[in-house]
């Protein structure tokens, strides 16, 4: 099975066989052993499925046909066209760690980043529930009972979003306020 690695642009010998790509801007790439991307394309097997992954591992694409990836920045792998391979997608969950396709696994960096970030849509799709109660309330009208204990209630709950600890692990989130 082919893992080339770390492909990156660059600008082949003029040939007859690549003037007429060269002058028409076709791009090629190579990789960090000197594999050219269009040649090497013709080592990989036909009923294997190919996958392309950044740095640090991540699945960014895949395909069973290897022509269809576009190679720049990425390392490429052949791996056997399996269940569990197929299972595989290219949202971010999935790495490739040199020899099998496996669910990442991330940094406690990456899981606070995502804390922050899932804390910030909370809070945001709180602000947006009662944006019609603000609204009434900058216009100088009265909110009804019912209003007003809706909004308190929001209130609340974005005080308590606000306050979850995103450091710790796992993330203890309020529960979702039922409108």
């Amino acid at each position: 099975m082919q893992n080339l690695k770390n492909f990156k642009r660059y600008e082949p010998v003029r040939s007859s066989n690549n003037d007429i790509l060269l002058r028409n801007g076709v791009l090629f790439f190579i990789s960090e052993n000197g594999d050219d991307w269009y040649e090497s394309q013709k080592s990989f097997k036909a009923d294997t499925l190919k996958i392309a992954y950044d740095e640090k591992g991540i699945i960014r694409s895949i395909s069973s046909d290897v022509s269809t990836l576009y190679p720049d920045g990425l390392s490429i792998a052949e791996i056997p066209n399996t269940t569990a391979n197929r299972r595989a997608d290219i949202s971010g969950e999935w790495c490739f760690n040199g020899v099998e396709v496996v669910k990442r696994k991330y940094s406690s960096i990456e899981l606070q980043e995502q804390g922050e970030q899932e804390k910030q849509k909370r809070i945001d799709d709180a602000i947006q529930s009662v944006s019609l109660l603000q609204l009434k309330l900058q216009a100088g009208r009265k909110l009804t009972a019912v209003e007003m204990e809706r909004l308190n209630k929001t209130l609340d709950y974005i005080d308590s979003v606000s306050s979850v600890d995103v450091t710790v692990s796992p993330i203890i989130w309020p529960p979702l306020l039922e409108l």
